[in-house]
């Protein structure tokens, strides 16, 4: 199936991503900070990353709720074959792992809360010192998704967007220069 907005990439019922031009299957990555497996997209000469299983999900299941996030119904994030992922709510991903044993409790995240970390993050802070500035409450790959849930809730993804692309590139002239030294 065709990814959309992605005219030149396929991707296959269990998660492969092949590149149209070149018949090759596209490597991988593994995120360990949320556990999940992403693939780099490229479009226009930009790349961009997709998690795999929100890919699949997107691609062969149907979504007429406009649900927001896919859970893997065996709770194990690297299996990502259509038959073990479902289109669900925050909370309803948040009701599974609890069930499943993967958390002790549902995390609450006020809109306060959510806000105050959107706008340190429009600051310059990183999701880690966002994380340290809340009290250690908000692991750092959660933030993250509700930091982005607000500002596609607001019409502010474009300006995240830029944020999160002028810290990459401030960190990585940092370390350019650590390692010239």
């Amino acid at each position: 199936m065709k990814i959309k907005d992605f005219e030149d990439y396929t991707i296959t019922n269990t998660g492969e991503v092949v590149n149209n031009r070149t018949g090759k299957t596209r490597a991988l990555d593994f995120n360990k900070s949320v556990g999940y497996f992403q693939v780099d997209l490229y479009k226009n000469n930009k790349r961009s990353k997709h998690y795999i299983h929100r890919l699949v999900a997107q691609a062969f299941i149907p979504n007429p709720l406009g649900l927001l996030e896919v859970n893997h119904k065996d709770s194990d994030r690297t299996n990502n074959h259509v038959s073990n992922l479902e289109w669900v709510s925050s909370s309803g991903n948040s009701i599974h792992a609890v069930q499943a044993g993967q958390r002790d409790h549902i995390p609450r995240m006020s809109q306060q809360d959510i806000k105050q970390a959107y706008d340190l993050v429009m600051k310059g802070s990183s999701y880690k010192q966002v994380s340290e500035i809340l009290n250690n409450s908000w692991q750092s790959g959660f933030l993250s998704v509700k930091v982005k849930q607000y500002a596609d809730r607001n019409n502010l993804s474009g300006e995240l967007t830029a944020e999160l692309k002028r810290q990459r590139i401030a960190r990585s002239v940092k370390n350019l220069e650590s390692i010239n030294k």
